[in-house]
């Protein structure tokens, strides 16, 4: 603040605005404004919630919870939209085997703020925002795994960009004997997979600097296998001699 007369205090901004500098005159209001708001509660503001005391990775438990994303439709009745009555029978199949796991729906109208519509049994609704309390211990609150069900055309990808800020987003956009096939190997535990999840393989292309894969490579890839394996995982980086579409699927098969 500079003053040009004792009585006629000037605010002054860092910021460009042609040949003057931002300033103005401080209103005559400032001192009781900022009185006020000394002795005042603070406002609750929005934010991310809080990080549980649980296993992110146990997405049973009631503050990880996981849940089913499908598109709006019209012509549904109380009872069907809450419940998923309209998904494919191989995702009401899921959704059952998941003790009821809750049912979300897209709605354009919503997205850009990272919104997802409820619907209740009751016949209430509830435009709830992914990210500001997570879990399934109460109707307001949004999982932190969701399953998209659709196609791109029914809900875009950026809208699953969007939630992948605050949760663990997938999507399944299979035909119905795709579904099927999907659902009854993940109820059954994957029976006779050769994969195994503490295995990643990482493959990165590098034809040298100042080529973008360099970059890619020592940014990107080098860094997630170096977590891998602090994490105690069993990870490959296959690169050089060794980034050949050939050796990327021997590794898958391995």
């Amino acid at each position: 603040m500079s003053t040009d007369k004792p009585d006629e205090p000037l605010l002054q901004a860092n910021a460009w605005c042609g040949d003057a500098a931002a300033t103005g005159a401080r209103s005559a209001r400032a001192s009781a404004w900022a009185l006020r708001r000394s002795i005042e509660r603070p406002r609750n503001l929005l934010g991310p919630a809080a990080a549980p005391n649980v296993d992110l990775r146990d997405w049973k438990h009631e503050k990880v919870g996981w849940g089913v994303v499908l598109p709006d439709r019209d012509g549904l009745l109380n009872g069907e939209r809450d419940t998923g009555a309209d998904a494919p029978a191989a995702i009401r199949k899921l959704i059952a085997a998941r003790n009821g796991a809750p049912v979300f729906r897209y709605r354009p109208d919503i997205a850009d703020s990272g919104r997802l519509q409820r619907y209740y049994g009751h016949g209430k609704t509830a435009s709830l925002r992914v990210g500001g309390s997570y879990g399934i211990a109460d109707d307001r609150s949004v999982p932190r795994y969701l399953l998209i069900v659709g196609s791109p055309l029914q809900i875009p990808w950026k809208f699953q960009y969007r939630l992948q800020c605050d949760a663990f987003v997938g999507r399944l956009d299979l035909d119905d004997d795709g579904l099927e096939r999907y659902v009854d190997a993940l109820l059954n535990d994957w029976p006779g997979a050769s994969r195994h999840a503490d295995k990643p393989v990482l493959w990165a292309v590098d034809h040298g600097h100042p080529d973008i894969t360099y970059l890619m490579r020592k940014v990107v890839a080098e860094k997630v296998h170096a977590a891998f394996v602090s994490g105690g995982f069993d990870a490959r980086l296959l690169t050089d001699g060794q980034a050949r579409s050939a050796d990327l699927c021997g590794a898958q098969k391995a």
